[in-house]
């Protein structure tokens, strides 16, 4: 019901098709892309870097988040929200989580995946140990970062997670 991995490489395919230039992140993705579309030119995908700038971290950081959850030890999970994002495995963890862990999760995503993951939360027993703030402005972005313990990115597998790289990553590298 949730994996609409189907759907997506029916639409890659009509994309890939139309499209004068793509762009992917890594090499990994090109590659994988030539492999199911072998009628697409090697020189009509470039790869650009999904990096950013260091300039990123140095943004004025949001005192009152920084004070909300410098103090205790946050597993910060920030972005989008869909069922390839492994948000559900990361609720589901929090019954085996230390005392004084506890998970924070900033973003949205569609509205039928918002609803699945409110199901879970309803589910979790140390209601304490998780926030869900939703979405926040990108100029919070590295307030956030800053004020957590450790980022994580829980994608489960999939051919499209296993053939790229998350921009987050890089968001926590440069925080």
């Amino acid at each position: 019901y949730f994996n609409r991995f189907s759907r997506w490489k029916k639409y890659e395919k009509q994309c890939v098709k139309n499209a004068n230039l793509i762009i992917t992140v890594i090499k990994e993705m090109k590659q994988n892309l030539l492999l199911s579309h072998q009628e697409v030119s090697p020189d009509k995908i470039k790869i650009v870097s999904n990096t950013e700038p260091i300039s990123f971290s140095k943004e004025k950081k949001d005192q009152d988040i920084l004070s909300k959850y410098s103090n205790e030890f946050y597993v910060l999970y920030i972005g989008g929200l869909g069922y390839h994002r492994g948000i559900d495995t990361l609720v589901k963890s929090v019954q085996y989580l230390d005392k004084g862990i506890k998970i924070l999760i900033v973003g949205n995503g569609p509205k039928e995946f918002e609803r699945y993951l409110k199901g879970l939360l309803v589910d979790v027993e140390d209601q304490d140990k998780i926030e869900w703030v939703g979405r926040q402005p990108f100029s919070k972005v590295d307030s956030y970062i800053a004020a957590s313990s450790v980022g994580i990115i829980p994608h489960h597998s999939n051919p499209h997670c296993d053939n790229t790289i998350p921009h987050k990553l890089f968001q926590f590298m440069v925080e």
